[in-house]
């Protein structure tokens, strides 16, 4: 857990070197995303560390139910918060030099709600009506949306277990990787200073 102690420390030449071998940013990079970071992390409550609030309101997504989803992509450990290396290495795998296989897996364990292993068509139904929620540009009927995931299902549910295992989303995603733009954020927002 984090405390008001870790908010003032500067990151050590030691954990930028860490980053910088575990993520797609380099030096500068991290050291920017350090300092965006402690600004959400301080941005409801002064800990060093950033909680569901803070997250969704710096990503500016209108939808809890959504924000609760990349959110817990984002928490690794399952704290109910996020320290500065997991939304490092988060962030990296949403990254414009994240591969597709990276980005592909980050994309799974946000569809994949319940951890089981599987997106199931109750889970890709509701991410489905948590971005149509955000996008209001995209309207589609219930019928639409009911569709949507039947389609969805038919392509990738090979084994026709009902659910979409890592190994078939991966395969779908190499078939159409627009399936990764789903879910992106604004690099240049996190990047500026």
């Amino acid at each position: 857990m984090g405390n008001n102690q870790s908010q003032e420390t500067p990151l050590s030449n030691e954990e930028i070197s860490e980053c910088v071998k575990t993520s797609h940013f380099d030096e500068d990079e991290i050291k920017k995303l350090h300092k965006k970071f402690k600004i959400i992390a301080e941005s409801q409550i002064r800990d060093g560390i950033i909680n569901m609030g803070e997250f969704q309101q710096a990503l500016g997504v209108e939808s809890r139910g959504f924000a609760e989803r990349l959110f817990n992509a984002f928490d690794k450990d399952k704290t109910m918060t996020l320290e500065f290396k997991e939304f490092v290495h988060s962030l990296s795998a949403m990254c414009p030099k994240a591969n597709l296989d990276e980005k592909a897996r980050f994309i799974f364990n946000v569809y994949d709600n319940n951890k089981s292993g599987d997106i199931s068509r109750d889970e890709l139904r509701e991410i489905l009506q948590y971005s149509l929620a955000e996008n209001k540009s995209v309207h589609l009927s219930q019928q639409q949306i009911d569709q949507v995931i039947h389609n969805t299902f038919s392509k990738c549910d090979a084994d026709g277990s009902g659910g979409v295992t890592l190994q078939e989303f991966l395969k779908a995603v190499n078939q159409n990787p627009s399936i990764v733009n789903c879910v992106s954020l604004n690099y240049e927002v996190l990047m500026s200073d």
